[in-house]
């Protein structure tokens, strides 16, 4: 009779510590959905709230997981903590400008429509997606609708700065030059700089050959930034599928046996050594296919503007000039906006 009481009673206690627990956590959903509801900003009769904050940061970051090969959960973690407070003010900025424009009998050409969407192939995609297919993987993820709301936007508003560009906004011959002389000698000193990056990545190499300890060549050289570095510069199971704008890189690396260094391999981003730290057939790879779990040396590498065309230098110039005339728009448009913060005084912007 004892054990029974004391067999139902811990069977009690069972309960109600789970209860305890369900409803801690039924209290921090609740706690979490009304934060996110707790208004930030009102621009022009329409309110910003925290969930709408928080919805744009996970859009971008899911972009850049897209964009970005092994984004690791605690990059894109550091990404959304680094970026939600400039995040937030793009989305009141983008708000306020649209809510500007919702009176403007805007009609966007097929022309604006597919310029803007290969432009976001270029700032989001990989290397030869089309936007269709981007546009997909953002469905998938759960932000087509969100995404899409971005690409009409940013397409009235191009659009609209075609209406209103003065004859500056088309660059003139002599400032084309001009612009050419500068990136001709950016472009020479940044060469300079490159070169010397190759060279030291080569004494290092040399001494990860020579037997040194891989990771701590890493923890003394590697220049990846520290919200993205991984000890002893693990890149984790990788294949092809994740050297999509270097396919020389896999290539290199695809024939080298466990233990093997590389030689220093220009990347899209810098200058990298690489270790393969085992080889995994494809009963143990976590890709689906045979794969390599990967260790990595970077050395910074110096934007290089790429050659191009003379109409494409001149999109290029013509664009810079666009985001100058869009601070100028968002500055009048400013003016004329009503706009409540509901934290208190706003900071000048």
């Amino acid at each position: 009779m004892a054990r029974h009481a004391v067999k139902n009673a811990a069977v009690f206690l069972a309960a109600a510590m789970l209860s305890l627990v369900s409803f801690g956590q039924d209290k921090a959903a609740a706690k979490t959905a009304n934060q996110a509801k707790n208004p930030i900003v009102t621009v022009n009769g329409i309110t910003i709230t925290r969930g709408d904050v928080d919805r744009y940061v996970e859009m971008m970051a899911q972009l850049l997981k897209h964009k970005r090969r092994n984004t690791t959960p605690k990059v894109l973690e550091n990404f959304k903590k680094k970026n939600l407070k400039p995040l937030s003010d793009e989305l009141y900025q983008r708000t306020l400008i649209a809510s500007c424009l919702a009176k403007s009998n805007i009609v966007v050409s097929a022309e604006i429509r597919a310029q803007v969407e290969k432009e976001s192939v270029r700032a989001f995609g990989k290397r030869g997606q089309t936007f269709a297919e981007l546009k997909e993987y953002m469905d998938k993820a759960g932000f087509g609708a969100d995404f899409e709301r971005n690409i009409d936007f940013d397409a009235r508003l191009r659009t609209f700065e075609t209406t209103v560009r003065s004859n500056e906004y088309y660059a003139s011959e002599a400032y084309l030059d001009k612009v050419r002389a500068d990136v001709a000698a950016y472009n020479a000193k940044a060469t300079a700089t490159n070169e010397l990056a190759k060279a030291k990545a080569r004494k290092v190499m040399e001494r990860a050959r020579s037997g040194e300890d891989f990771a701590k060549l890493v923890d003394e050289f590697t220049e990846e930034p520290e919200d993205e570095r991984q000890p002893g510069g693990e890149m984790g199971d990788c294949d092809e599928s994740d050297f999509p704008a270097d396919p020389h890189v896999w290539r290199a690396l695809s024939g080298m046996k466990a233990g093997e260094i590389s030689d220093v391999l220009e990347t899209e981003t810098g200058f990298e050594i690489f270790k393969v730290v085992r080889r995994n057939t494809p009963e143990e790879s976590q890709t689906g296919g045979e794969s390599l779990l990967l260790a990595h040396i970077f050395f910074r590498r110096a934007y290089l503007f790429p050659p191009q065309s003379d109409e494409e230098f001149k999109a290029d110039v013509e664009q810079e000039m666009r985001e100058k005339l869009l601070a100028n728009i968002f500055k009048a448009f400013r003016a004329q906006s009503e706009v409540v913060y509901h934290n208190g005084p706003a900071k000048a912007k």
